[in-house]
């Protein structure tokens, strides 16, 4: 175990979270140790995880924010191809040799992060976890960096998704967040051993939690690969992040708060709508269950895309050439006046087939634009919320 961060108050409803990145394996291909190709099933090196994990325990140490449930805890584990096992915090404390998530520490670490979670109603429980997984079904296997180690019984070393969740249920922290950042690709092996029992680590006891409240978040779908970024944080990760940094969030109670639901709708609309091109449709971030609860307040507004798409350009063309201007008003005052040849700013840019410009969220604003003929157009003031919104203009007039 390695507490990066710990604040507990004893009978004080906190947030207690355990982050696990395994990108280091011996036992798959270019490891340390021989690799099985039979067991190993394509899978190798992982540069993604470390980077998504430390980028996730950032986050945590740095940005949560919630007064019900302020950071009490953040357990961190770590496996680098590299051998790299240090975590240097956003206020510059250094930990050096950061735990191996082998088998039996992700079973110390999960089991102890039960325990914390445990401690009151009152609790935040966040699990993260980025790494190799294989599925069966609906099953999934989270592979620990020592998988592959026992050929005989490899799924010894393997935790279980699902078994862990339920295990959950009987947990005392009401509010319960699980982020699972691994491919979902049905593993031959896994389906042709019908004995083979991935771990659930923890005992499924009853009664379940009264007023429970998971929500689960997978990078992709069942029987799908997730993609990762050759040192980087994965598709994943990077779109999470902008889900709790605002994109996921609303102002329902008048304040802004990062919402379950709304970070469900804002990884679909991060990987779909506005994904960069080269990302579009990798794969499909899916909710395993979903209940509504918010868990992060935001200081101030959210800043959110605002696109404007003239409709008769296609998806990697050049702005229209009819187009002589766009601008853009908020409350009734001009915020934005772009003439063409439209060389990007920091106030706007063209992004595939439409203007973008980011804007706080909560004000009302819209559109025009100007054709090289002397006419223009105009689109009703409409207020931004996360995660983006999308103004459409026909070249004939709006309808």
């Amino acid at each position: 175990m390695t507490l990066i961060y710990e604040n507990v108050a004893e009978g004080t409803p906190a947030t207690h979270a355990v982050v696990i990145g395994v990108g280091g394996y011996p036992w798959l291909l270019g490891g340390a140790e021989a690799a099985d190709p039979r067991l190993a099933e394509g899978m190798g090196q992982l540069s993604s995880p470390p980077a998504s994990a430390r980028a996730i325990a950032d986050w945590l140490v740095s940005s949560h924010a919630d007064p019900a449930a302020s950071l009490a805890t953040v357990d961190l584990l770590l496996s680098d191809a590299t051998g790299d096992r240090d975590y240097v915090r956003p206020d510059g404390t250094v930990f050096k040799g950061v735990e191996l998530p082998d088998q039996a520490a992700l079973k110390r670490a999960i089991r102890a992060w039960r325990v914390r979670c445990d401690s009151n109603p009152g609790n935040l429980a966040l699990f993260f976890f980025c790494g190799h997984g294989v599925g069966r079904g609906f099953e999934l296997a989270m592979l620990p960096r020592d998988f592959g180690s026992e050929p005989m019984q490899p799924f010894e070393h393997s935790v279980s998704f699902e078994g862990m969740k339920e295990a959950m249920r009987s947990c005392a922290a009401t509010r319960q967040l699980f982020f699972v950042d691994a491919c979902r690709v049905h593993s031959p092996n896994l389906m042709a051993d019908y004995a083979a029992q991935p771990d659930p680590v923890m005992a499924v006891r009853t009664p379940f939690t009264v007023g429970l409240r998971q929500s689960v978040y997978f990078a992709t779908t069942s029987g799908a690969p997730a993609f990762g970024r050759p040192g980087r944080p994965s598709l994943f990760t990077e779109n999470l992040l902008k889900g709790l940094r605002g994109l996921g969030a609303n102002d329902n109670r008048g304040e802004w708060w990062v919402e379950t639901t709304g970070l469900q709708r804002a990884l679909t609309g991060l990987a779909e709508e506005f994904a960069d091109e080269d990302d579009k449709g990798l794969q499909v971030p899916t909710s395993g269950e979903q209940t509504s609860f918010d868990f992060q307040r935001l200081a101030e507004p959210p800043v959110v895309p605002l696109y404007l798409h003239p409709t008769w350009t296609e998806e990697g063309e050049s702005p229209p050439d009819d187009l002589a201007a766009v601008a853009l008003h908020s409350e009734g005052a001009p915020v934005l006046d772009w003439p063409s040849p439209w060389a990007d700013s920091p106030e706007c840019s063209w992004r595939g087939d439409r203007f973008r410009s980011d804007r706080a969220a909560g004000a009302r604003y819209s559109w025009s634009v100007s054709f090289t003929d002397g006419r223009t157009m105009s689109s009703a003031p409409a207020t931004l919320s996360p995660p983006f919104r999308i103004v459409e203009f026909p070249r004939d007039g709006l309808a």
